[in-house]
């Protein structure tokens, strides 16, 4: 019986061996695949079939890469033209705002009418009921707002103008005196007097829109377009979600460049005696 003892297995071949199986001493190298030992000269290896071309393995390899990143790119890029329209069967919002805002004249004296145009850029249909606009800047905290109510039903992606009567209309047919321009200068002095007549600045100060631009069509050096202007506005639009009609929403007005100015009521004109006395006021 052969002697299989460890101190002779891992023996050089004998003659007999080498002369038997000439392949014993070939040299070889590992598959690049199943790690088998194979003829160094071997395109193929002879127990999984692999070719042993490093370079085409290389290129198979960077293509599969290549093609695992491609469908990822193209599953992400479904995903996120799809997210829109997913959300917007899931969540029903509307999207209501002013793209624009006219007087049938500039002269606020002579207005009797507004403009409104409204669009609907959300999933569900809005009732508006009102715009409330306030000056942006922090230096006319004592104005109080200018509110337009508008009722009307806008549907998802409409449009919608509506015909508002303007506030300032019923103020001359009230008074004798007209309502006096305010500036810069002569608006510190309003607010000191009326301060001092224990009058609610609210009821003095009456914000007067001017004209509204859209795309926040503001003059590049920060002046106004209107000489009468004093301030920009900001503010909302409320409307009521059908499918929820007990809740008041509120959008806030963007792209929408809106110049206003300050006019002093005549009624507290009268409460600080009288035109002439007011205009003495602001010369003093």
């Amino acid at each position: 019986m052969a002697d299989i003892s460890e101190e002779n297995v891992f023996d050089e071949p004998s003659e007999h061996d080498k002369a038997k199986n000439p392949r014993v001493m070939m040299p070889t190298k590992v598959c690049i695949a199943c790690q088998s030992l194979i003829p160094v000269g071997a395109s193929l290896c002879r127990d999984c079939g692999t070719r042993q071309n490093t370079s085409s393995r290389l290129l198979f390899r960077i293509a599969a890469y290549a093609a695992v990143f491609t469908t990822v790119i193209s599953l992400m890029t479904t995903a996120i033209a799809f997210a829109p329209t997913a959300y917007g069967l899931i969540v029903k919002s509307p999207k209501p705002r002013i793209i624009e805002l006219d007087f049938d004249s500039d002269d606020p004296m002579k207005r009797k009418l507004g403009d409104f145009s409204l669009f609907n850029g959300g999933n569900t249909n809005a009732y508006v009921t009102k715009v409330l606009l306030r000056p942006s800047s922090n230096k006319f905290s004592e104005v109080g707002t200018s509110e337009f109510a508008i009722f009307g039903l806008m549907k998802p992606g409409e449009g919608m103008e509506m015909k508002i009567g303007y506030p300032f209309s019923n103020v001359r047919s009230r008074f004798s005196s007209k309502p006096m321009l305010l500036d810069a200068n002569t608006y510190p002095i309003v607010t000191n007097a009326i301060e001092d007549k224990k009058v609610d600045p609210e009821k003095c100060l009456m914000l007067v829109p001017m004209d509204a631009r859209l795309g926040l069509d503001a003059p590049e050096n920060g002046e106004f377009r209107r000489h009468e202007t004093i301030t920009t506005l900001e503010g909302e639009l409320f409307y009521i979600d059908r499918s929820n009609p007990t809740s008041i929403l509120s959008a806030p007005i963007e792209d929408l460049y809106i110049e206003a100015a300050l006019y002093f009521h005549p009624y507290c004109i009268w409460k600080l005696g009288g035109e002439q006395t007011v205009t003495e006021l602001f010369k003093g």
